[in-house]
């Protein structure tokens, strides 16, 4: 059994209360929001970098196709290499 279940003269004792969260529930002041932010990346450093992280990557690869897409069809339409009857009938720049 865990240390904190027993004691000495043997027997059931309760669960020590949950350690408090890193913010406190209350209005809080500026200084106080600073302290439980740092305190946050203190106990859960590594925790908060991989969540950073896959969102980062989350938001690339939903951006980058797009991306791409967009920059295909601007450079055929530059060029000039466009479909008939497409919506954009002219290329944006012609040679003389």
């Amino acid at each position: 059994m865990a240390q904190h279940w027993t004691h000495q003269g043997g027997g059931w004792l309760p669960p020590r209360a949950p350690r408090p969260g890193v913010i406190p529930l209350r209005p809080l002041a500026p200084r106080e929001m600073l302290g439980g932010a740092l305190t946050a990346l203190r106990r859960y450093g590594g925790r908060l970098l991989g969540a950073l992280l896959l969102g980062q990557l989350g938001g690339l690869l939903l951006t980058f196709p797009q991306l791409a897409v967009g920059l295909l069809y601007a450079d055929r339409r530059l060029r000039g290499e466009h479909r008939a009857g497409s919506l954009t009938a002219e290329p944006l720049i012609t040679s003389t």
